[in-house]
């Protein structure tokens, strides 16, 4: 009778046995049919094979999307879009994991994932000229990536250089641009992406727009760029003298206040910023509380400005304007 069971039993599982082969779900053991003991106690388990074929980037299995891009070239990104790749090709790979808009400080943060393919270079991964809601703006991201290896970070966004009516609140994100840089290890650029991040759709897009105060000063006006002082702030005994540049030409500009003298008395401070095509920004003059101290400089007081406006294509480094200035802040 036992002989008989034992031969019905090896017939069954030879039946399972090629089932399984085919579709691949799990596979029996004899012990398991009669039981470790050799009886026949019903401990049958199932092995499942969940294993997934890695995708290209050897991670979630799925091949990452490529990226639409824009009349302009621009590549396009909503919150929706994850696995999205920017870049990719023998020798490195850049890709969007995930867009969150949700975050508690940042206006936007991107996760990122860099890889490189070389055997020999490494390549660093940047990004610059951030902009959100048509106002210049921080993202940080900075990544050097050796040969084999890969990195995943954030890059996280928001409004810098600006008053505290602008920064202290965290800014609702609609459109964000920023360029994506690639160099070697000779510090050569490889390549560049530009990318425009709508996390709302391209239909709910809201600019930037200040509102003018009774304190405003224009202190420059012309070649379709206009710069205002806007306010001072005096944090930690340090002095920050802000300006809002707003920039109607077809061209990127890069600002320089040179020889600054500060109620006649040549000074430390500087001025440097870069705004692009369309675009507005903020920056300041800072003067460290030594240097006010040395100066005779007292917070609230009025300040005299002296200084020679260096004006240039951001690009192609043409000069645009080169005068002096000479106004007073309250």
């Amino acid at each position: 009778m036992k002989k008989t069971l034992v031969i019905k039993l090896l017939a069954l599982m030879l039946v399972c046995i090629t089932a399984c082969a085919s579709s691949g779900c799990f596979v029996f053991g004899l012990a398991d049919l009669l039981g470790k003991d050799g009886d026949n106690t019903n401990t049958t388990q199932a092995v499942i094979d969940n294993t997934q074929p890695e995708g290209n980037d050897g991670g979630s299995g799925a091949d990452a999307a490529t990226v639409t891009k824009n009349s302009k070239g621009e590549a396009v990104l909503t919150a929706d879009d994850e696995g999205v790749t920017l870049l990719d090709n023998a020798n490195y790979s850049f890709t969007v994991d995930y867009i969150d808009t949700e975050d508690d400080y940042y206006s936007l943060v991107i996760d990122t994932k860099a890889k490189n393919k070389s055997e020999t270079e490494k390549y660093t991964f940047s990004i610059d000229d951030v902009v959100i809601n048509g106002l210049v703006s921080y993202g940080s991201y900075y990544e050097t990536v050796e040969a084999g290896d890969r990195t995943t970070e954030d890059i996280s966004f928001y409004y810098a250089n600006a008053p505290k009516g602008v920064t202290e609140e965290k800014t609702k994100a609609t459109i964000v641009t920023f360029t994506l840089n690639v160099t070697d290890s000779d510090y050569e650029t490889v390549d560049t992406l530009d990318v425009v991040v709508y996390p709302e759709g391209e239909k709910k897009v809201e600019m930037y727009e200040r509102k003018s105060l009774k304190t405003d000063k224009v202190i420059y006006d012309d070649n379709d760029i206009k710069i205002t002082y806007v306010g001072r702030e005096n944090p930690y005994g340090s002095e920050y003298v802000y300006f809002f540049i707003e920039n109607d030409s077809d061209r990127a500009v890069t600002i320089n206040f040179d020889e600054v003298k500060v109620n006649g008395n040549a000074s430390e401070c500087y001025f440097y910023t870069s705004v692009p095509a369309d675009t507005d920004g903020y920056n300041y003059i800072y003067i460290s509380e030594d240097e006010m101290d040395d100066l005779g400089i007292k917070s609230g007081k009025d300040i005299k400005f002296e200084l020679e406006l260096d004006m240039y294509d951001g690009d192609t480094y043409e000069t645009i304007d080169n005068k002096d200035l000479t106004f007073t802040v309250k």
